[in-house]
C-alpha cells in the first residue's frame, strides 16, 4: 500500500506535466521553429486544436521550461545528461535531456517530502522519492519502446508509398517529403527531421545515420543500409525498397505469429508474479492479524524486500525464456 501510494503521488506530477507537454509540443515547435525554418519545410499541418488551448498549454510549457532551464544549465555537460538528449529525441520530448533529469529531481523531491510528512519518516521519504524517480525513468523507456514499435508497424508502409513515387517521378528527398506529410507520427516525424537536415545542408548519408541513431531499429538499419549502398554503387532504389518492404512485412508477420505462440508463456508469468500480491490482499481482508507483523516488524520488512526482489527476477526470467528475437 505505501508503495502504490508513493508511485501514485510521483507519478501524478509527471504525468500531468507530461500530458500539457505532448499536447503542447507540437503546437511550440510549430510556434517558435516553423517560423524560422518556413522556407525549407513543405508539410500540411494536419492538426487543428483549439487556440485557446494551444495558447494556455504552451504557457504552461514555457512556464515549466523556464524553470527547469537553468538547473539544466548546469549540468548540461555531464555524461548523463548527453546520454538523456539522445532518450529525448528517441522518445519526441520538447526536452533537453539536462532539463528531464532536473524534471525527474523535482519529482524526487515533491513525493519524498510528501511521504516524508505522511509517514513521519525521513528514510521512507528518500525511498519512495528515488522510487518515483526510478519509475519516472521506466515510463520514459517505455514511452521510447512504444514509440520503437509503432515505427516499426509503419516502416513497411512507407517503404511501399516511396518506391511508388520513385516510379512515378519523384526524387529520393520529394519522396521522404511525401512520407512526412501523408503518413502519420512517429515515422512522419522522423522523416520530416531527416527531410529538414537535408534541407538545411546535412547530406543524406549523414542524414539518413542520425535519423538511425535517433530510432534505433534493425528494420531501419536495413533501410539505411542498403540506400547508403545504392547511392555508392547505383541501382534500382525502387525495387530496393519493394524488396526492403517485403522482408520487413515478412518479419513483422513472423514477429506476430510469435507473440501469438508465446502469449501463454507470458500470461502464465504475469499471473505468478501478481499472485503473492494478490494472496497478500485476501490475507489482509480476511486476517489482518495475521499479517501485520510483516509490516511492524524488522524482519517482516526485510522478507517482504526479498519476497518482491525475488518475484521480479522470476518475471524477468519468464519474459526472457519467451522473448525471442529475430
Amino acid at each position: 500500500m505505501v508503495i502504490l501510494l508513493s508511485l501514485t503521488i510521483g507519478l501524478f506530477f509527471f504525468i500531468v506535466i507530461t500530458i500539457f507537454l505532448l499536447r503542447a509540443g507540437a503546437s511550440t515547435k510549430r510556434i517558435d521553429v516553423k517560423a524560422k525554418m518556413q522556407p525549407y519545410i513543405e508539410q500540411h499541418d494536419i492538426q487543428t486544436p483549439n487556440p485557446r488551448r494551444r495558447q494556455t498549454a504552451g504557457q504552461f510549457l514555457a512556464a515549466v521550461l523556464r524553470l527547469i532551464q537553468p538547473l539544466g544549465s548546469s549540468i548540461i555537460r555531464m555524461p548523463q545528461a548527453i546520454s538523456m538528449d539522445q532518450r529525448m529525441q528517441q522518445a519526441d520530448l520538447p526536452f533537453r535531456g539536462a532539463d528531464f533529469i532536473v524534471l525527474m529531481g523535482i519529482i524526487g523531491m515533491v513525493t519524498g517530502l510528501v511521504m516524508a510528512i505522511l509517514f513521519q519518516n525521513i528514510v521512507s521519504g528518500l525511498l519512495l522519492g528515488l522510487m518515483a524517480i526510478l519509475a519516472c525513468f521506466f515510463w520514459l523507456q517505455l514511452h521510447i519502446q512504444q514509440r520503437r514499435a509503432a515505427f516499426s508497424n509503419q516502416l513497411g508502409d512507407g517503404l511501399v508509398m516511396m518506391a511508388n513515387a520513385l516510379r512515378a517521378g519523384f526524387s529520393f528527398n520529394q519522396t521522404m517529403s511525401l512520407v512526412g506529410r501523408e503518413m502519420s507520427p512517429p515515422i512522419s516525424t522522423e522523416f520530416t527531421k531527416t527531410v529538414i537536415e537535408i534541407q538545411l545542408g546535412a547530406s543524406t548519408e549523414t542524414a539518413m545515420e542520425n535519423m538511425g541513431r535517433r530510432m534505433p531499429s534493425k528494420d531501419l538499419d536495413l533501410v539505411v543500409t542498403a540506400v547508403l549502398i545504392q547511392r555508392q554503387v547505383g541501382g534500382n532504389l525502387s525495387q530496393i525498397l519493394d524488396t526492403v518492404a517485403q522482408t520487413i512485412m515478412e518479419r513483422i508477420r513472423m514477429k506476430r505469429e510469435i507473440k501469438a505462440l508465446t502469449a501463454q508463456g507470458r500470461l502464465s508469468g504475469y499471473v505468478l508474479a501478481c499472485l503473492p500480491f494478490g494472496f497478500a490482499v485476501i490475507m489482509l481482508m480476511a486476517a489482518p492479524e495475521f499479517m501485520m507483523p510483516l509490516f511492524t516488524m524488522t524482519i517482516g520488512r526485510i522478507l517482504i524486500g526479498v519476497g518482491v526482489f525475488l518475484d521480479f527476477i522470476g518475471l524477468m526470467v519468464i519474459r526472457k525464456l519467451v522473448n525471442i528475437e529475430m
